[in-house]
Order: C-alpha cells, then structure tokens, then sequence
C-alpha cells in the first residue's frame, strides 16, 4: 500500500444512553493520528430548527405547565395525572393495580412490565400523555406515612420493579415521571427535611435503583422531590440532577419539581431543573431576567431543549396513535389486576396447612377486623386510586361460602381505642370453625398528606391532617 492510500471506514455506535452517531475514521498505513469526525444527530438538529423559530418568550412557556403548548409550532401541553398503581386524582373507573411496595413484593419484573403497559394504555385512552409514577422511594422506617408508594427497602430489587414498569410504559404513547428523586421519606416537614448523605452513598445505594430505571429502563422524566440533601433542595441541586443525573447517568430528558418544590429559580436553573409545576417563578422571573442579563440565556435554551427532547422522543408533537376506550377496565386488565394482586401477597406461615380452607368440608368463619368489611387500596392523595368495584374479604368469603357459614364482626376501628365491639367479635371466634382476621392500615394512617399551612411547612414545623404514623403504632 502506497503512503497515499486512505482507507476510510465507517463505524456506527448505538446505546440507549445516547443517539446513534457516525464517524468516519481515517487510518493510514504509515501509522497517522487518525481523525474522527462527529456528524450532527438527527434529532438534536430537529430540536435547533425549532429552537431556532422560537422566540426567548416561547423557550421560557415551555418550562411552565400552564404554558408550554404552542399553537403556532404545533407543539401540545403536557396532559398527565398520578398514577403509581392506576389512574390518580380522582378519576374513576380505572384499574387499580398493587400499590408500589406489592409489586415489588411479586418479585416478578415481567409482570410489572405488563402492569406499567396496562396503566399506561388506561391513561392514552383518556387522551393524557404522562403519568406521575413510578414512585421509586425507598422504605427506610416503618413508620414513613407513605410507604404503599414506596419501592421497598431493597435498592436492587426496586430497579429491577421499576425498570420494568417504565418499560411498559413506553410500549405506549404514555411516558412516565419517575419520583421522588432523591431520599423522599417523611411526610412531616417534607418541604424542610435536610438529609446528610456522602456522596458513594447517593450514587451507590440511594441512587442505584434511579439509575437503573433511567439507563436500562429508559424513563424520560424525572421529578424532583421536596426535601433537601446535603443542605440544597432537590430541585435546587445541582449535585444530584447535573453531576449525578445528568453527567454522570446520562440522563438526557426533562426534569420537574414536585408540585412548588422550589424557590429559588438561579439555583434551580443552574442545576438543570428544566420544568417548573405548582408554581409561577420560571414564567414570572425569565423573561425580565434573561432581557436585564440576570439569568444567563443558554440556561433556558438548554432547559427548552430537554423539554422538546422529551416531547419529540415520546411521539407527542407527531401524532399518537388512538387507543380506544374499551382498554379502560377491561376483561384483560382485570385478569391482570387479579394475577399481579395474587402474586404480591405474602404468606408468612401456614401451620398444619390451614390454607387453602376446603370449602366442601368447612364449617364456619368468623372474619374479624376493621379491614374485613372493606378494601383499602392505598394511600390517600398521589396514590389514590377509584376502581370500579372492590371485593373486600368479608363478601368474597360469602359470595364462596355462602352467608350462613360466615360470622361477621369489624371489632375496632383502625387508630382508635374504642373496645365497644371487642366481645362481638370474640363471641363470633369462638362459635367458628377458623378465624379470618384482617387488620392493617387505612387513609387515617398512612398516605400524601395534606398541610394545612403550606408557608409554615415550608419554614418547618407545619402542622398536616395525616402526618407520618407515630411513634407508638
């Protein structure tokens, strides 16, 4: 081969990490440096064109909810809801699903792929676009008033759950938000929690499910929580959402607070919090900002650009396909509801084989306790579900056994000392064959809580309705 002779070889990369690129690599016989070109990707040229037809304005409506539709560009809002295990905020008629911690507890990822999808195609039915959820909190005490949203104790675990459920999610045209990154525990002074954590720690173990669920699961948005770490709001952070979410996983697409879950917009701007919900100060602030020079423009356009990313990537600006309203409730996703709902109980002990309880040879139950004559589902507030229909365990066992053989008795309330019923309940034991008991929690215990004095939250010690649970349950 002659000194001259070039050989020029293409080589193409794919990751999920990043857009495919091209590079043309030059190599000579002789040994020369070789030389790498990067071509621009297809879509980040897009996202300039229409960057570049936006005027300062248009770029800031995008980073606040009530604004970032564009009529003009033929960009649409963000339409979405809560919907960590079914369609939140008071919808009704939508399948519930295991709250978060049950479908950890299936152990099963191909499954909860199937439950991300299921939820996901109830919510393009309605015509939404994202769902606030999945909730990847980590369980760190039993007391945490939100634990039924939690991901459970185990990080691993979580990611694998997690993961899957974003991956069903995207088979649809419905993305999610992942939440709340990062250390969400208590519901107490959410807003002012300050939680110390070195930095292995945030990457390795507070962060290993996140990181999980963003590079092997592909989840396009991610929600930061209330509270603070290592003295900075989650919103305000720039450790956690540029060095560690952004330079470090690789994440590439749209970052929110939590419903006000910021307060100052310098800070949040330059940690690369893109998109500002429950609050007015990116709308109010930028425009007079950037124009006196306060805040630095390339800020907002790089924050814009997220957001499109996201609208582009998730097919909202070309067009979804229509998913017909029959998918709501339907035979299928009731079958799914029962099999993944069967599949996250837990059975302790099962002494002398009691269960399953032969039906043709037994005599008599009592079923006993506050949660025997209903269902709760789950939490109040971000996790609340209204199904169509609930099946509690006392009617189950008489639509099975028949009315006859079943002694009914609810014998206390939950969170109370009231002992009224305590010889009712007794009495119906000691006539039957077995006892069923069912006890746990409900909305007075655990659940979103909702503070009565948001600016005194804010400032810490605001007094909420449903607070953690105490000390002494």
């Amino acid at each position: 081969m002659k000194k001259s002779d070039i050989v020029s070889v293409k080589f193409k990369f794919e990751s999920f990490l990043l857009p495919s690129i091209m590079v043309l690599l030059s190599v000579c016989s002789w040994g020369c440096t070789p030389e790498m070109v990067e071509t621009e990707d297809a879509l980040e040229q897009r996202l300039d064109t229409i960057l570049g037809s936006m005027s300062m304005q248009e770029k800031i409506e995008q980073l606040y909810y009530k604004t970032d539709g564009n009529e003009r560009l033929g960009i649409p809002q963000f339409t979405g809801s809560d919907g960590p295990h079914g369609i939140g905020n008071g919808a009704k008629g939508f399948s519930s699903f295991p709250v978060t911690i049950g479908m950890a507890a299936t152990w099963d990822p191909a499954l909860i792929t199937r439950v991300g999808r299921a939820i996901a195609l109830e919510q393009a039915a309605r015509g939404r676009d994202r769902i606030a959820g999945p909730t990847l909190d980590l369980l760190i005490d039993p007391r945490i008033g939100r634990a039924p949203e939690t991901i459970g104790e185990d990080p691993f675990l979580g990611g694998r759950i997690s993961e899957a459920f974003v991956k069903g999610q995207n088979t649809t045209s419905v993305f999610g938000t992942i939440k709340h990154y990062n250390l969400n525990t208590y519901e107490t002074n959410r807003r002012t929690n300050n939680y110390l954590s070195d930095q292995r720690s945030l990457v390795e173990f507070w962060g290993y499910h996140w990181k999980r669920t963003i590079q092997a699961g592909g989840a396009l948005s991610v929600m930061c929580a209330y509270n603070w770490v290592n003295g900075d709001k989650c919103a305000e952070n720039k450790f956690l959402i540029k060095d560690v979410l952004r330079d470090h996983w690789g994440f590439d697409y749209y970052t929110m607070c939590d419903w006000g879950g910021f307060s100052d917009t310098q800070k949040a701007l330059n940690a690369e919090l893109d998109f500002c919900e429950g609050n007015d100060l990116y709308i109010k602030e930028l425009p007079e900002g950037v124009e006196s020079g306060r805040f630095d423009s390339s800020l907002v356009n790089r924050a814009s650009r997220n957001v499109l990313r996201t609208k582009v990537v998730s097919g909202m600006i070309d067009g979804k396909p229509i998913t017909p309203k029959r998918v709501i409730d339907s035979e299928e996703h009731r079958e799914l509801v029962y099999e993944s709902g069967l599949k996250s109980l837990v059975l302790l002990k099962n002494e002398e084989n009691i269960l399953p309880f032969n039906k043709n040879e037994l005599k008599s139950v009592a079923v006993i306790g506050p949660n025997a004559g209903v269902l709760p589902l789950d939490g109040h507030s971000s996790s609340n579900v209204l199904p169509s229909y609930r099946i509690p365990v006392e009617k189950a066992l008489k639509d099975m056994l028949g009315d006859e053989r079943i002694n009914y008795s609810k014998g206390c309330n939950i969170n109370s000392r009231d002992e009224n019923k305590f010889d009712e309940a007794i009495e119906a034991a000691k006539i039957s064959e077995y006892v069923v008991f069912v006890a746990g929690l409900d909305s007075t215990l655990e659940g979103e809580g909702y503070f009565l004095n948001k600016e005194a939250d804010e400032k810490g010690g605001g007094a909420i309705t449903r607070p953690d649970r105490p000390m002494g349950l």
